[in-house]
């Protein structure tokens, strides 16, 4: 796996602490964070599908299973098994199908993965969801974890919604309440929810 780091400096960190006081709070004291971001953007999904409704550890070690008998995660090496060897491998039936649609949909050329980084935040999630399995979350994350997008605000995802609930120490927020905070972190989303995140897995 080609991996690199999530690029993002003093500006935008200044930007989200004078936003967000309280974020600023979290931000100070966690320091700069380290995200790792992988450039192949079949990888990425497949890592995004795989680690769905699962735990980390769960996740990790269906990837190692499928890196040691396929020799890799590219759309070929995937479309060279079935769903029983993706199924021996920890993957729920579900997840196997979607694995062989999309390894299918690459080879087929249905997405062009090589020019998403010239596209835009939203033509980048309308190409990536035509495959099946592959909903705006994934996407989302797509966007942040392949492509190193600066102002993704995934509020799909529970661990945002968790770390705004305890930033603000409120049990519920409403959609409004989502979109405010999305225009207070714009255009330094994905930033912000690497914080968001660390709030979320604190005890």
């Amino acid at each position: 796996m080609l991996m690199q780091v999530f690029e993002y400096s003093d500006e935008e960190i200044d930007y989200l602490k004078q936003r967000d006081p309280k974020l600023g709070v979290v931000i100070d004291r966690v320091g700069h964070v380290d995200i790792s971001i992988n450039e192949n953007v079949f990888e990425s999904i497949v890592i995004s599908m795989i680690s769905q409704q699962i735990s980390k550890a769960a996740a990790d070690s269906i990837l190692k299973k499928l890196s040691n008998r396929f020799g890799g995660l590219s759309a070929g090496d995937i479309c060279k098994c079935d769903a029983k060897a993706l199924r021996e491998c920890g993957l729920s039936e579900r997840k196997a199908s979607y694995m062989l649609g999309l390894g299918k949909a690459i080879v087929d050329g249905i997405v062009d993965f090589s020019n998403l980084s010239n596209l835009s935040n939203e033509a980048v999630i309308a190409e990536l969801v035509k495959l099946k399995g592959v909903g705006v979350w994934t996407a989302e994350m797509t966007l942040i974890f392949s492509l190193g997008r600066k102002n993704i605000f995934s509020w799909r995802d529970l661990g945002i919604r968790k770390g705004l609930m305890k930033l603000n120490e409120c049990n519920e927020l409403s959609q409004i309440d989502i979109e405010n905070y999305r225009a207070i972190y714009s255009p330094y989303c994905s930033i912000a929810s690497f914080y968001l995140w660390k709030i979320c897995h604190r005890k």
